[in-house]
Formats: C-alpha cells, sequence, structure tokens
C-alpha cells in the first residue's frame, strides 16, 4: 500500500497480528522479562553474575535483533567514594558496558538506578542468556536494596524483544 503525503509516494508497511506478536520487518515477534525481587550482595571487586537478573530467548530466525531493557537497582557500601561498575552480557560475551554508579565522597548507601538500551544482533536462532554482571571497586555492594540497610527494597528487571529483521 502507498500514499502521497505533501507530494512525496511513502510505502506502507502491513503488520499482521495482535498484541507483541506483530510480523513483518520491525515487528515484535517475541518478548521475555525477569523481574528480581529479592536482594543480591556482593564484595567482589571482580565480575560476578548478580543472580536473579537473568533471561533467555530463542530467537525465531537467525537475522532477528534482540531489544535489551535493564533496569537496575543498587547501593555502594557505607564507606564513601565506592563505585558499582556493571555489564550487560550475551552468554558470556559482555556487549554493553553500562558504566559505573557512585564515587561520590559527600554521599554513602544511597539506592540509585542504573541500566541500558541495546539493540544486539546476536545471529543465531539458538536459545541466548542475556544478563547483568556487577562488581564494586573495594567494599560491598548491593542489588535491589541499600547496603546498610536490609529493610528497604526495591526491584529489578531485564526484558529482551525479539525484533524481526528487514528495516533495523
Amino acid at each position: 500500500m502507498t500514499t502521497t503525503i505533501s507530494g512525496t509516494t511513502v510505502a506502507a508497511t502491513n503488520y499482521t497480528g495482535s498484541g507483541a506478536a506483530l510480523t513483518g520487518a520491525g515487528g515484535v515477534l517475541q518478548i521475555k522479562t525477569a523481574i528480581k525481587t529479592d536482594a543480591f550482595t556482593s564484595s567482589s571487586t571482580s565480575f560476578v553474575d548478580v543472580t536473579g537478573i537473568s533471561v533467555s530467548i530463542t530467537p525465531t530466525a537467525s537475522d532477528s535483533k534482540i531489544l535489551v531493557l535493564v533496569d537496575y537497582k543498587g547501593s555502594m557500601g557505607v564507606k564513601a567514594s565506592v563505585t558499582f561498575y556493571g555489564n550487560l552480557l550475551r552468554d558470556s560475551t559482555i556487549i554493553y558496558n553500562m558504566g559505573s554508579v557512585g564515587g561520590d565522597t559527600g554521599v554513602v548507601d544511597f539506592v540509585s538506578s542504573s541500566g541500558c538500551v541495546f539493540l544486539d544482533s546476536p545471529a543465531t536462532a539458538s536459545a541466548t542468556t542475556y544478563k547483568i554482571q556487577g562488581r564494586g571497586d573495594g567494599a560491598a555492594w548491593a542489588c535491589n536494596r541499600r547496603q546498610g540497610n536490609a529493610s528497604v527494597m526495591s526491584h529489578s528487571s531485564i526484558t529482551v524483544m525479539e525484533i524481526a529483521a528487514g528495516v533495523l
């Protein structure tokens, strides 16, 4: 189907289906999500998996794209100048550096939000796992809670969407 807008002919893409399952180039083929509601703490200065912020998806085609959305809530230790570093991984490969949070000498033990939006091209139709790893720079760090107060909880999540190839 085509239409003319201000003298320019534009081709329209037709999508079929309903809800999240739209077919056609750029359509969302499937959505998977994981919500972490419990806490995770670590003192690791090397990257470790943050349990519960992981989701697996099996693309329907090897040329599909995977849109990854991460919302990470965490806190640094109760000493000043502590920084959390995060990475997004596809299986065991780092595909996005989420950067760092913290390092403020005037504020300690606060819950902050970190995350990313990343469009991945895994080039596979096999099961693929997306996950978050984190590390601190010498003191304890936590996910979904303040390090110094376990009663202050929040939630973190990871969502992946398979996008049909074609226009991206």
